[in-house]
């Protein structure tokens, strides 16, 4: 049996009726976390963990990895070969109450006084996502102390500040579409998706304007500024003649925007994507009065995952391949790295399969 391996991708996904597994830790495939050679021969079978899945284990022998060109997932895990890629809904069941008290929070914060704003308010409110971000302001917050209002409070933030950025995000790109059904762009307009962003920011400044709510606050506003200036950097594009073949080329300041893109493309995807994961957990940390130093560790935690979640996002999207397969693997690193710090429970260890959802995940 053969196992193989997308070149780049951050870990080996085996699929069959429908169950997802990644490879973990290899026993002796590789050492100390990274590949030695482009292939090695199987290990028998009796060597590995027993417990992977049977099919897995025919007799006597696994099969081969080819053409590894990352670090394996070695260093958090009981030494397992292989484990089955937990569900989103697993991961997040510590905050399982914390949860339903943020959807009631932030489906209030949702109402508008007029029936047309309600009305698309509504529709925003229909359409939900992950709540990656609220999710990473719980799971900090929980980690250091106990969920409270001002929890919510920054949770609700972030998630209205990523709602308003989407509805802009549609009118710029012109999407039809967003989460599997019409954009509000679409269904609305460009006038009221654009008012309607405005008025969710609007309402996110309205969460924070207690006096006791001033360092998130900051820490909010902070990472506003930073993803339009990413976002200016992503999309700012114009064009110019190409020098003495009288044909147009892509520019960004007069440079070829391939180029640009090669040289920014972390600055870019740290301001628009990452800036914002940084903060939801500074955030959650700042809110249960953690020390500066903890609050520096959640901060670190949340800047990697926010990369390696724009990563993962590229390489889904088929863009930035070449630059999102190096780095993909670099980023898992350094965000289970930055846990190092927290001891052992049940958020610690959420927080790292958050990470390996992040990384592994498909839409």
């Amino acid at each position: 049996m053969t196992i193989s391996i997308p070149n780049g991708n951050l870990s080996c996904l085996i699929q069959r009726k429908n169950n997802k597994y990644r490879a973990i830790f290899i026993t002796k495939l590789t050492k100390q976390g990274k590949t030695q050679n482009s292939s090695w021969k199987a290990a028998p079978h009796s060597e590995l963990d027993s417990e992977r899945p049977a099919f897995l284990r025919p007799p006597g022998w696994v099969g081969c990895i080819h053409q590894i060109k990352f670090y394996t997932f070695c260093k958090f895990c009981d030494n397992s070969y292989l484990c089955r890629v937990k569900k989103l809904s697993t991961i997040i069941s510590p905050i399982s109450t914390e949860l339903a008290q943020f959807e009631a929070f932030f489906g209030k914060t949702l109402h508008a006084d007029t029936e047309p704003m309600e009305r698309i308010m509504r529709y925003v409110g229909d359409t939900r996502g992950k709540r990656l971000r609220p999710i990473l302001v719980l799971l900090s917050a929980k980690l250091l102390g106990e969920v409270n209002e001002q929890t919510l409070r920054a949770a609700a933030f972030v998630e209205l500040v990523h709602s308003a950025t989407l509805l802009h995000d549609d009118v710029v790109d012109d999407d039809d579409e967003r989460r599997g059904r019409s954009s509000v762009k679409a269904q609305f307009g460009n006038l009221s998706a654009v008012l309607a962003g405005d008025f969710l920011l609007a309402k996110a400044m309205l969460l924070l304007s207690a006096p006791g709510d001033h360092a998130i606050l900051q820490e909010m506003l902070r990472t506003a500024a930073a993803m339009s200036e990413g976002e200016l950097m992503q999309g700012t594009r114009s064009l110019s003649p190409s020098k003495g073949r009288g044909e147009e080329v892509e520019t960004y300041k007069g440079r070829p925007f391939d180029k640009l893109r090669d040289l920014n493309y972390l600055d870019i995807i740290t301001r628009k994507t990452a800036m914002l994961m940084r903060s939801c957990c500074a955030a959650g940390a700042l809110s249960v009065e953690a020390t500066p130093e903890q609050v520096q560790q959640m901060a670190d935690f949340g800047i990697n995952f926010g990369i390696l979640f724009q990563l993962r996002d590229d390489l889904l999207d088929g863009e930035n391949l070449e630059q999102a397969q190096a780095l993909l693997h670099v980023y898992y690193e350094k965000t289970m790295q930055a846990l190092e710090g927290f001891p052992p429970s049940e958020i610690t260890e959420a927080l790292r399969d958050l990470t390996v959802f992040c990384a592994e995940r498909e839409g």
